[in-house]
């Protein structure tokens, strides 16, 4: 159980926990998995932090940097769960007029190369994803299209106001 980003229940004993979910099975996962549960909230690590490669201390030190620019916004933002299963998660965190919206799509085991989600938005205002501009009526009415999913990853979208 050394370092990073291996995690796996049978060699040291830990399990990744989602909100109502034990993956004791997973055996490794992308750095974008551990990089998404950080910027929603605290998460311990039950190893040794020193220990890990200096690339990936690297990568901890720029993540917490871009935290700390959002903090304001996770701090009074309301998380809402958008799917819940045992091979996708989706957490949507919304500021309170929904000018803001970050949604992070956790997956285990999935075939899914993409998903159709319908975040909270207020349909009076565009929004900006991606390279797009849509309507929030639009996307209320259609959702939005996140594709390239990946097995035993984090994907993070973010649609915002002009």
């Amino acid at each position: 159980c050394e370092g990073f980003p291996a995690y796996h229940s049978e060699s040291c004993g830990r399990m990744i926990h989602t909100t109502d979910e034990s993956w004791g099975a997973l055996v490794g996962i992308d750095d974008s998995f551990a990089e998404g549960f950080l910027v929603g909230g605290p998460m311990g690590f039950s190893c040794d932090v020193a220990a890990f490669p200096k690339k990936y201390k690297e990568r901890f030190k720029g993540l917490i940097s871009d935290y700390k620019k959002e903090r304001e916004f996770y701090r009074t933002a309301t998380a809402r769960v958008l799917t819940d299963t045992s091979s996708v998660t989706v957490i949507e965190y919304a500021n309170e007029d929904l000018s803001t919206c970050i949604i992070q799509i956790f997956t285990k085991t999935t075939y899914a190369q993409s998903l159709l989600l319908y975040p909270a938005v207020a349909c009076e205002k565009s929004y900006c994803f991606g390279d797009t501009v849509r309507t929030g009526k639009d996307i209320f009415e259609n959702g939005i299209l996140v594709e390239e999913i990946e097995q035993n990853a984090c994907k993070t979208v973010k649609l915002y106001t002009e």
